[in-house]
């Protein structure tokens, strides 16, 4: 009996061709190419299953990858073989074995789709990651907003005690000023108004009652920072109402310089609450813009967007069109006395009044700015909404 091996007694697949060259070389060649191809593929796989020390299912890509690629492109390669050695006995082992391990891939591969389908797409990772990156921005924020309502808590108290203990002096010291200036201006001076020392006098004392004044206001400022109880003084009003009341107040400093105010409010938002934080809040930020915002003589836009961001949130969006702020100065503008320029006007505590406003009532604020676009003031605030009744348009006053 012949040698299972002993390929004696088989002739070569290319007498099947006759040995006719246009059908024997373009067999041989493509035969020889997809094993080429199978070869490179399954060497493909091997390199990036080990390179990916965190893939999972390694025993699905090395059977799906490394046995059908090596099992196909050896048959192949052996297709071409035999053409001219008939080892026919090896191409049919080698055949066994590509359909074995195919077997075990497409059993393998259907027991684990349902594991594929709940791996996350491209799309969900973005998302996900889109929605862990928003999460952390909001932690990085409120560690920021809990760093500085730190401070200012801490400034708090102190403020309040010095502005009080400040107030009643300077108080009288503008009254006996005020008092000096009017006897200055009677009857009884009059002889003496052409004299150097009189107008000297007048100069001093005016001198003496705008820095008392600045004192004073300086004080305030102080003051607005200490306090902070708004749950008293709550009454029903339209914001877009209070907003435009609180525009009229400016309109001289806004004609003075032509600049141009734009308010966009619904008509019909009407809350419950104490005007004097959401007053102080607008207030500051115009002057903000106003003071730091603009260069002398120089016009320019701001704007207002009012709108209600869910059931008991009430959003502000102002905006100017400034020189901006950079990004070293953005992260110092809520802290207390802080001028980007020295000799800058205002007391530096407008942004903070702003920050500790919004804080104390709850809501949230950021900032953005940069040297083209001017500064843009995003915050939210809880507030209760109620249903628009006549008497919620009285005047406000401030």
């Amino acid at each position: 009996m012949d040698s299972w091996l002993d390929v004696g007694s088989f002739m070569p697949h290319g007498m099947c061709f006759q040995w006719q060259p246009q059908i024997l070389w373009p067999t041989v060649i493509s035969d020889v190419v997809i094993a080429l191809a199978y070869f490179a593929f399954m060497m493909a796989t091997a390199v990036f299953v080990f390179k990916r020390k965190d893939l999972k299912y390694k025993s699905f890509f090395l059977l799906s990858g490394s046995l059908i690629f090596l099992a196909c492109g050896t048959s192949h390669f052996l297709s071409a073989v035999v053409i001219w050695y008939p080892i026919y006995q090896v191409a049919a082992v080698v055949k066994i074995i590509t359909a074995l391990s195919s077997v075990a891939a497409a059993t393998l591969i259907w027991m684990l789709i349902p594991v594929f389908l709940k791996l996350p797409s491209n799309s969900q990772l973005e998302e996900k990651n889109a929605e862990l990156t928003f999460a952390l921005n909001q932690l990085r924020q409120a560690k920021n907003d809990a760093i500085q309502s730190e401070k200012l808590a801490s400034l708090g108290p102190v403020v309040a005690g010095v502005a009080h203990e400040l107030n009643t002096p300077l108080g009288t010291c503008i009254t006996a000023t005020s008092v000096a200036q009017d006897w200055l201006k009677s009857e009884k001076f009059s002889q003496f108004k052409l004299i150097k020392e009189f107008s000297d006098i007048k100069d001093a004392l005016a001198m003496v009652s705008n820095n008392l004044i600045t004192c004073r206001d300086l004080i305030n400022n102080f003051k607005e920072i200490a306090a902070g109880d708004f749950s008293i003084g709550k009454r029903k009003f339209k914001v877009e109402e209070l907003m435009t009341t609180i525009l009229d107040s400016f309109h001289s400093k806004f004609e003075r310089h032509s600049h141009k105010f734009e308010l966009n409010c619904p008509s019909d938002i009407v809350v419950e609450e104490n005007t004097s934080p959401i007053i102080r809040i607008l207030t500051n930020l115009i002057d903000n813009s106003l003071e730091h915002g603009f260069e002398k003589n120089e016009s320019g836009n701001m704007e207002l967007k009012v709108f209600k961001l869910d059931d008991e949130t009430l959003a502000l969006e102002y905006s100017d069109n400034g020189k901006g702020m950079t990004n070293e100065q953005l992260n110092k503008v809520f802290e207390p006395f802080y001028k980007h320029k020295v000799d800058s006007g205002g007391s530096g505590l407008g942004m903070t009044i702003v920050h500790n406003t919004v804080m104390k009532l709850g809501g949230q604020v950021s900032y953005e700015s940069n040297r083209i676009k001017g500064i843009c003031v995003y915050l939210t605030l809880p507030v209760k909404f109620v249903l628009a009744e006549e008497d919620a348009s009285e005047e406000v006053m401030f």
